[in-house]
């Protein structure tokens, strides 16, 4: 479940000895371990989403997106992808910001999308 107007960051402190951070979508299935719906049109993305993510998305600083931003119903760098990929980032500090902007709840987009959120699985990964 969302809350409109919600923009936080998750931070994640970096351990000893590794250079980069690799996100993934929970291996959940109930509810959808992804599911951001990107547009205004309040109407569900089938696939991954990177360039028309304006209600509500997730950034992660250093991924491969094209717009810095990730929506739709699978987590992957590459739009319209219907498998998901993890997302691996080397900036630091790690962190994964979230954006739910005031469309997202309007009460056709709330009618239409039964739930919006995530639920992700990091891991460090060592340098060498």
């Amino acid at each position: 479940m969302f809350y409109l107007l919600q923009r936080y960051s998750n931070c994640v402190r970096q351990e000893e000895g590794f250079c980069s951070i690799s996100y993934s979508t929970s291996a959940t299935t109930t509810p959808d371990p992804f599911l951001l719906v990107g547009n205004t049109v309040g109407t569900a993305e089938t696939a991954a989403e990177t360039t028309v993510c304006t209600s509500a998305y997730i950034t992660i600083p250093g991924g491969a997106s094209p717009s810095g931003r990730y929506c739709g119903s699978v987590l992957n760098n590459i739009d319209a992808e219907t498998l998901p990929a993890a997302i691996v980032s080397n900036v630091t500090p790690f962190r994964l910001d979230t954006f739910f902007n005031t469309a997202v709840g309007t009460a056709a987009t709330v009618a239409a999308i039964a739930a919006t959120g995530y639920s992700i699985d990091y891991s460090q990964v060592r340098g060498e």
